[in-house]
């Protein structure tokens, strides 16, 4: 599931847990205790076990951090007599809702006379106790979403993500630190290039590691035994420790041999007078192969003559009948020639391209019993460039006899000594049924090639979101001395090599400085004059630029020093001539509900009274920033207003400073507004960006506004064709619907609901109960969002039509939208409208220019409803 941090795992109360598998020494802590998790219960009033080791019972110990049935965070230490350090469980503390992200952390000090727990919720101090528990070792296995040794205790039902422990008690940074999800500086050397136990790894790699917090030598240990890569030391370096106290974090073996497993380890040295040694983890890859395979999908298998449908080339090719490399006697996986075929029985591969082919792997015929007769004895192997003129190998080639029996490993290797080829054919001389059989087969052939052209490009091909400043970089053909390479926006400019090409030496090219937002292709073209073929054409490949880069997204700010969200956007807290207030005075500072993007989003709460002629917040960066380069051409922002807000909205770049132009009743609409800036119409110098500032001009202006996912683009996206906003008050109101003003937040401070005990579920009430609204429109198709309060699943519905509009869903027979099914919640929130009728689809209104009538009826009572917002999504 998606979890806090990307993915997460969600538990189902009943027998969902995870288990260490495996007694783990790490994991069992005294002393010194930290655990940490991102929890979202699912259910409240209900023993929650987040994870832990404890062990209950004469040989107890161990410890487990939950959420207990007074829905408060909980730390369990137990001693080795089975005791809790929780036995009362006081209450106190966070509650702890349902379906609600929190960041818990708790900690155990040891003491003199026992410990003390301390609780923390969304990084702040929650609860602090003092217990006489001396938390001893255990035995248990450490478990997740559940107690750890009592099988069905506990349960967890919820989300869980990122869950920690530490062998300390943390300091604020790593508190701070975990709750962004950021990792624990490391001792040893960490984060190995190449990753561990990745395969076909360049023979020409260097190896590199992210070094141990302290570290300032490394060792670097090299080798083909695990053993003695794993065993070694200064002391007893057997052969291996290749280098001793170097500076870089990276290390070059050189060429290394195809197709071998190597192991290596890093040893940190601290800096003196210390100079402490931290072994490291042994890592391994393997390095590529000589040869590859060529795949069965670049092959076109044709032969003289086939026995059925089911038994036709392609089967020689396409791996069926294959486990882990060995053949079954399933006839249906082979290839066999008609009986009597009068010519002689072949075979041909015709290939994709020209390959330099290093060997052909043949599984001979493999069916049951006296079958394996019609396998292949002597044949003749010949090859083609261009699928004409043939040239056979100077020998006669006979394929090893197949056993008939499952599990069937090749046992035929033909040498092409590095021919150039496109197509190979084999034509049977002979059978191993002598006179007994007059058919010809084959189970699997297989074809090995050097590869000489460029491959595996990185960024890979069809890549997104690539940054604007990447470097290309590929695998090297074999007979390479130099790589031409062509890239550009425009494809058929790089297939026919009309774009200029510049010549490298080695496998990498750039950093480059491209365009936001664009699509890219490019290839290599290897080239040695001293080899057949001089220059072999690359593969076609592409990437694409991220959109845009951000100015601010506010996912980096908590309420930790100096990362707080006023630190940088700078508001009127000393200067009283700035009426602006960043963030909120109790944590968190940052807003995380109303959001536009990610998880946060600014508050910029504003008030232009009391000798505060304006309202504005500013960031300025420590270096000029250049808003030209990679064909930046909009600034581009999202606010979202709070009704009852009042003023003119300004950004200002440098001192260059632009009015909103939209609404001035935008900033009041509870909706998030994306706002375009054209940059070339500031007239200002934009290579030498110092400071950006969002504010709010208006005497007596006053309210809350919130900003989000402040970017640059090249091609910014495009805002709302129309947009016609409607308060769900200002129509033409008929009973027994009412206007109400008693829940807070509502825009305009009112909203429509009908009078308890009306429900018209069937159909559209016969009379009344209707809200019209007289709309005029550009003309096209337009759906509809809604503000709306739908507290349950028996008040989540309204009937809703334009008279005169067609729609391209299926409606209820009365003609009007059944919008039900609601998106649930007792706050306000947007939903758009939707034909029930029709699996909930999105209704879309298609209507020429004109006037038109929008009508809401009443379908279950408890429904809310507070605008609407009529958007054209065509052309």
């Amino acid at each position: 599931m998606e979890g806090y941090f990307k993915g997460g795992l969600e538990f189902d109360g009943t027998d969902d847990y995870l288990d260490r598998g495996a007694y783990e020494p790490s994991l069992d802590i005294v002393g010194e205790l930290t655990v940490t998790a991102w929890v979202k219960p699912g259910a409240t009033i209900r023993d929650h076990e987040i994870c832990g080791n404890i062990t209950t019972g004469a040989n107890g110990g161990g410890y487990t951090m939950g959420i207990y049935s007074n829905n408060n965070l909980e730390l369990e230490a137990r001693s080795s007599a089975g005791t809790s350090g929780q036995p009362n469980r006081p209450g106190g503390g966070t509650a702890l809702q349902r379906d609600t992200w929190y960041f818990l952390a708790a900690t155990y000090v040891q003491t003199a006379d026992g410990g003390v727990i301390t609780t923390y919720v969304n990084g702040v101090f929650d609860r602090e106790e003092v217990t006489t528990i001396v938390m001893a070792p255990s035995s248990e296995t450490f478990k997740i979403g559940r107690d750890a040794s009592t099988p069905g205790l506990g349960q967890f039902i919820g989300a869980l993500d990122d869950v920690r422990v530490y062998d300390h008690v943390v300091t604020e940074a790593e508190l701070r630190d975990a709750m962004l999800g950021k990792w624990p500086p490391s001792e040893i050397a960490f984060a190995p290039r190449p990753e561990d136990e990745q395969a076909d790894v360049p023979r020409d790699v260097v190896l590199g590691w992210t070094p141990g917090i302290h570290a300032q030598k490394h060792d670097v240990y090299f080798g083909s035994v695990f053993e003695d890569v794993h065993n070694a030391s200064r002391d007893n370096p057997l052969g291996v420790l290749i280098n001793q106290n170097q500076d870089a974090n990276a290390y070059d073996p050189g060429l290394l041999d195809f197709s071998q497993a190597y192991f290596w380890r890093v040893d940190e040295v601290n800096a003196p007078p210390s100079a402490t040694v931290y072994t490291g983890e042994v890592w391994t890859f393997t390095t590529e192969p000589f040869a590859y395979a060529i795949p069965g999908y670049r092959i076109a298998a044709t032969a003289s003559s086939s026995e059925n449908a089911d038994t036709g080339p392609g089967k020689t090719i396409d791996g069926s009948g294959l486990a882990n490399d060995l053949h079954s006697i399933d006839t249906k996986t082979m290839w066999a020639s008609k009986p009597g075929d009068p010519g002689p029985a072949w075979i041909q591969y015709d290939f994709d391209e020209p390959y330099k082919l290093h060997r052909m792997l043949v599984w001979n015929y493999n069916g049951p019993s006296l079958l394996t007769g019609f396998g292949i004895r002597e044949a003749v192997v010949e090859y083609s460039t261009d699928g004409a003129n043939w040239t056979a190998l100077s020998q006669v080639n006979e394929f090893a006899r197949a056993p008939g029996a499952k599990g069937y490993a090749c046992n035929t290797i033909v040498d092409l000594d590095g021919i150039v080829a496109q197509a190979v054919r084999i034509t049977a001389n002979s059978n191993w049924g002598g006179a007994i059989f007059n058919q010809y087969g084959l189970s699997e052939v297989r074809f090995l090639y050097i590869p000489l052209r460029a491959r595996y490009p990185s960024p890979g091909s069809g890549a997104t979101d690539v940054a604007v400043d990447a470097t290309l970089s590929w695998r090297a053909g074999r007979e390479a001395a130099e790589h031409d390479v062509y890239l550009s926006t425009d494809e058929k400019a790089v297939t026919d090599g009309s774009v200029p090409a510049d010549t490298v030496a080695g496998t990498s090219y750039g950093p480059l400085s491209l365009d936001l937002g664009q699509t890219y292709y490019w290839k290599v073209n290897e080239v040695n004059i001293v080899e057949t073929p001089i220059m072999l054409e690359g593969d076609l490949w592409s990437f694409s630029t991220r959109e845009y880069l951000v100015v601010d997204g506010f996912e980096d700010y908590n309420d930790y020093p100096p990362y707080e969200i006023y630190s940088t956007w700078l508001d009127g807290y000393e200067n009283p001539a700035n009426g602006s207030q960043v963030g909120y005075l109790t944590p968190p500072a940052v807003e995380t509900t109303i959001v536009h993007g990610g998880d946060q989003s600014m508050p910029l709460l504003y008030s232009n009274t009391g000798g505060a002629a304006y309202s504005e917040a500013e960031r300025t960066f420590a270096a000029g920033q250049d808003w030209t380069e990679h064909g930046i051409q909009t600034l581009v922002l999202y606010f979202h207003g709070t009704p009852g807000n009042t003023g003119q909205l300004y950004v200002k770049v440098n001192s260059a400073k632009v009015a909103y132009p939209g609404n001035a009743s935008d900033i009041a609409r509870p909706r998030w507004k994306q706002w375009n800036i054209d940059l070339a119409s500031l007239g200002i110098d934009l290579t030498n960006v110092m400071a950006l500032s969002i504010g709010i001009d208006g005497n007596g202006a006053s309210g809350t506004l919130y900003v989000d996912d402040i970017r640059l683009y090249g091609l910014a996206p495009a805002q709302a064709l129309e947009e016609i906003w409607i308060e769900a008050e200002a129509g033409s109101i008929a009973a027994p619907l009412q206007v109400f003003s008693a829940i807070p937040g509502a825009s305009g401070g009112q909203y429509i609901e009908v009078a308890i005990g009306n429900n018209s579920a069937d159909g559209p009430p016969a009379t009344g109960g209707v809200a019209g609204y007289t709309i005029s429109v550009q003309g096209g198709t337009y759906k509809i969002n809604a503000r709306v309060v739908a507290p349950s699943a028996e008040d989540d519905s309204f009937w809703v039509r334009i008279q005169g509009a067609t729609t391209q869903t299926i409606n209820h027979s009365s003609g009007w939208v059944r919008w039900n099914d609601i998106a649930g919640g007792s706050d306000w929130h947007w939903d758009v409208v939707h034909s029930s009728d029709d699996g909930n689809k999105d209704v879309e209104w298609t209507m020429g220019a004109g006037t038109y009538t929008l009508d809401v009826a009443y379908r279950e009572d408890g429904a809310l409803l507070d605008a609407l917002m009529m958007t054209r999504v065509n052309e």
